[in-house]
């Protein structure tokens, strides 16, 4: 199970068009200075879990207000249980929009190779390109290097056929 930590129960900002859900899952692979859920970044296992079932119960509930849900975090894509929690929520008959900072292509690829089309008939893919900065929290990240220009065309392609609008933001 994913780590659920927040949930807002409406939003009509984080999935353009929409209404929406949002799901807050915790931890994440990156330690940006800009972040505003630093709690669920910084320390998720002070934050209490949520059963992942109370929230699908919750969403069955309100799917006649909503057309969708946005996944976030801290980082959705370093929850090995991702897919399956999505797979759950479309069989709901939600749309699912994932936030992520796409440093986790394995897990993206996992999604698509698996054949789970499970962010197909969303209308929209942005994929935010990683740019270190002298004042990151985590002074690791420092040293990682943007995406070549061709990873990310590549990375590109693949999302494409799944979308409307793919949009790559530097």
């Amino acid at each position: 199970m994913v780590e659920i930590k927040a949930v807002q129960k409406v939003s009509l900002l984080d999935y353009p068009g929409k209404v929406s859900a949002i799901i807050f899952l915790g931890g994440c692979n990156f330690r940006c200075p800009f972040c505003y859920n630093v709690d669920i970044v910084l320390n998720p296992e002070k934050l209490v879990n949520i059963d992942e079932k109370i929230v699908l119960e919750f969403l069955k509930k309100r799917k006649k207000f909503l057309d969708g849900v946005c996944i976030t975090g801290g980082e959705p894509t370093i929850h090995k249980d991702l897919p399956e929690f999505i797979r759950k929520i479309k069989a709901l008959g939600l749309l699912v929009k994932l936030d992520t900072n796409g440093y986790m292509p394995e897990m993206l690829e996992k999604l698509f190779d698996e054949k789970l089309r499970a962010l197909k008939g969303s209308k929209r893919y942005v994929l935010q390109q990683f740019l270190n900065d002298k004042k990151m929290i985590d002074k690791r990240f420092n040293k990682v290097k943007p995406y070549p220009q061709k990873v990310l065309e590549k990375f590109l392609k693949l999302v494409q056929p799944f979308f409307k609008e793919v949009e790559l933001r530097a």
